[in-house]
C-alpha cells in the first residue's frame, strides 16, 4: 500500500516515514531534560511499515543549556537509535519506550518510559557540592487526538527517583509541507509541575545556599512551588535526501513561568535548545 509510514510516529498520529522516525527521537523534553521527542512525523510515501520492524540510526550534534535556566551552553554529539514494531511499540535511545493503543480512528492512548538523567553538579559549577539530582526513570501516560496536519497531546509523567516529581505536558502539533522533500513542524507546548519537581529543580534550601556561598556563588534560599513551569514552541525542519537518508534541524524555545521564572537558579527566563542530525533507516 502506498502513502503510509515506513517508520512509525510515537504517541498518536500516523504520518509518514524516515523523517517520522527521526522526529520521534529529537524534539522536546518535558520541563527540564533537554532534547527529547516531538511526536509525529512528516514524510516518505512508501510501503506500509505495519508488518515490519523499522530501524533508524544516525548521528548529530546538539547545543543544550548546562542546566534548566542556565545561560551557559554545552555542545555535544547526539547518537540516534530507533526501533519500532508494527507501528505501535517503539524504543529510542533518546525517548525511551512507548506503546500506543487506538480507541477511535483519531483517538489514541498510550504509555511510555523515559530515562531522566537528572542534574549533574559537574557540568554547571553553580551546583558543585550541593545541586546534583540523580537519574530516574520517568513513566508516563498520554492521550492524543487528531491526525494529518494537527495533533493534540496530553501527557502525565512522574519521576521515579531524581525529583520524584510529576509533570503534565499539553501540546498542539502542526505539520506543514514546504516543498516536495522539505517539511516543517511547529508545536507550542505548556508544562505544569508539582511541588516536588519545582523544589528539586528550582528551589534552594538554606543549607544549599550556604554550600554555594562556600564555592563562591551567591545563591539565596528560595522556595519553589507547583504551577505552570514553561511555555514554549518546538520547531523542526526536515529535508529528505533519499528514501533512506534524511537531514533534520531542531529548534526549541521556551520561557519559564511561575516560581521557575523567579528562581535564583534561572539566569535567563528564555531558553534555547538546538541540533542538527542525519539518519539512515531500513525495514526488516
Amino acid at each position: 500500500m502506498k502513502g503510509e509510514s515506513v517508520l512509525p510516529s510515537t504517541k498518536g498520529g500516523r504520518v509518514p516515514g524516515a523523517v517520522g522516525c527521526v522526529m520521534s527521537l529529537l524534539l522536546i523534553v518535558g520541563a527540564n531534560h533537554g532534547l527529547r521527542a516531538q511526536e509525529g512525523s512528516l514524510l516518505v510515501d512508501q510501503e506500509s511499515s505495519a508488518d515490519h520492524w523499522s530501524i533508524a540510526a544516525g548521528l548529530g550534534a546538539a547545543m543544550l543549556p548546562l542546566s534548566p535556566g542556565s545561560s551557559s551552553f554545552r555542545e555535544m554529539p547526539y547518537p540516534l537509535l530507533y526501533i519500532s514494531y508494527k507501528d505501535r511499540i517503539s524504543f529510542s535511545s533518546i525517548d525511551g519506550f512507548s506503546a500506543e493503543f487506538p480507541l477511535l480512528p483519531r483517538l489514541q492512548v498510550g504509555l511510555g518510559c523515559f530515562f531522566n538523567p537528572g542534574r549533574s553538579d559537574d557540568k554547571d559549577p553553580r551546583y558543585r557540592g550541593w545541586g546534583g539530582i540523580g537519574p530516574a526513570l520517568e513513566p508516563s501516560l498520554f492521550v492524543s487526538y487528531g491526525g494529518g496536519p494537527v495533533q493534540l497531546t496530553l501527557e502525565v509523567k512522574h519521576d521515579v527517583g531524581a525529583s520524584d516529581g510529576t509533570y503534565v505536558d499539553s501540546k498542539i502539533d502542526f505539520r506543514f509541507p514546504i516543498a516536495g522533500k522539505m517539511f516543517f513542524d511547529l508545536a507550542p507546548q505548556l508544562v505544569w509541575q508539582d511541588d516536588k519537581a519545582a523544589r528539586s529543580f528550582f528551589g534552594v534550601t538554606e543549607g544549599q545556599s550556604a554550600t554555594a556561598a562556600a564555592e563562591g556563588f551567591t545563591i539565596p534560599s528560595y522556595e519553589a512551588y507547583a504551577g505552570l513551569c514553561s511555555l514554549g514552541v518546538n520547531m523542526l525542519g526536515t529535508v529528505r535526501l533519499s528514501d533512506e537518508w534524511v537531514i533534520v534541524t531542531v529548534l526549541r524555545l521556551k520561557e519559564f513561568m511561575g516560581s521557575a521564572a523567579t528562581s535564583p537558579l534561572v539566569e535567563d527566563d528564555l531558553q534555547l535548545d538546538c541540533g542538527l542530525f542525519a539518519a539512515y533507516h531500513f525495514r526488516i
